[in-house]
C-alpha cells in the first residue's frame, strides 16, 4: 500500500519533530509519496529527516518517493551539495 503526505512550505528547525513524526506514523506503508510541491525554505535539519526516514525505509524493504520538488528546495539542496534522489537513496 502507499501513502502520501504533502511536505510544509517552511522546513526548518521548528518543523523538524513535526515532520519527524509525520514521517515516523507514516513509514509503516510499503511505499511513502512525498510531495515537496510547497516548500519554499528546506533547512538541513529536516533534510535529515528525510534522508534518515528514507533510510529507514529501504533497510525494511520500502521505499520514500520524494515529487513535484520546488525549485526552491532544489535549490536549498544543491547548495548542501545533494540532490532529490540522494535524499530518496537515505543518502548513498
Amino acid at each position: 500500500m502507499s501513502e502520501a503526505i504533502s511536505l510544509e512550505a517552511r522546513l526548518d528547525l521548528a518543523a523538524a519533530p513535526r515532520l519527524a513524526a509525520t514521517l515516523s506514523e507514516a513509514a509503516s506503508s510499503a511505499q511513502l509519496v512525498v510531495d515537496g510541491s510547497k516548500i519554499t525554505h528546506l533547512g538541513a535539519l529536516c533534510v535529515q529527516v528525510l534522508i534518515s526516514a528514507a533510510h529507514t525505509m529501504k533497510l525494511a524493504g520500502g521505499q520514500l518517493e520524494l515529487v513535484n520538488l520546488s525549485a526552491r528546495a532544489q535549490e536549498h539542496l544543491s547548495a548542501m551539495g545533494l540532490d532529490a534522489n540522494t535524499v530518496m537513496e537515505g543518502g548513498q
